[in-house]
């Protein structure tokens, strides 16, 4: 039962990572950017906002101590070439930070909130496993008992 209770549990921790089922992204913006240009070289540092909302199923934990709703700033840099894509007149920092990069970001704030909510699921892991076990014996005990006056052969011999 504890080897399913641990399957339903990682099948729970799976689902909590993914975008819609664990989480819903509610904002990623772009709060800060500085870009450095060398002659080698083009540097981008980003601060960026994502406020994203936890599934309370998935992490019930973080609602009953109110960090239900998440706002995370991040930072962090990439260096790509001067004749990087989109580097130009027309580049702007919001076509470069896209869904993928939001995603990414909010996913990452779903992370850090698992490890307090794995026990709680396993715990779910476990009762649901308790239950289908119960079922089963249930089933198989009603499946072995035979009911003769229900049988359509003793109605149509009367």
């Amino acid at each position: 039962m504890v080897l399913i209770a641990s399957f339903i549990t990682f099948i729970f921790y799976v689902l909590a990572l993914s975008d819609g089922l664990g989480y819903q992204l509610l904002d990623a913006r772009i709060e800060n950017e500085i870009v450095k240009v060398n002659q080698e070289t083009v540097q981008r540092i980003i601060t960026a906002h994502v406020k994203i909302s936890l599934n309370p199923i998935m992490f019930p934990v973080s609602h009953l101590f109110g960090e239900g709703v998440l706002s995370s700033d991040f930072s962090g840099s990439a260096i790509v070439p001067p004749s990087g894509q989109g580097i130009g007149k027309d580049w702007s920092p919001d076509k470069d930070f896209n869904f993928v990069d939001a995603n990414g970001l909010a996913q990452t704030a779903a992370v850090y909130q698992l490890p307090k909510n794995i026990p709680v699921l396993f715990i779910i892991g476990l009762l649901i496993a308790y239950l289908a076990d119960k079922m089963e014996r249930h089933i198989r005990r009603y499946k072995s008992v035979s009911f003769p006056e229900l049988s359509l052969d003793a109605k149509l011999d009367n």
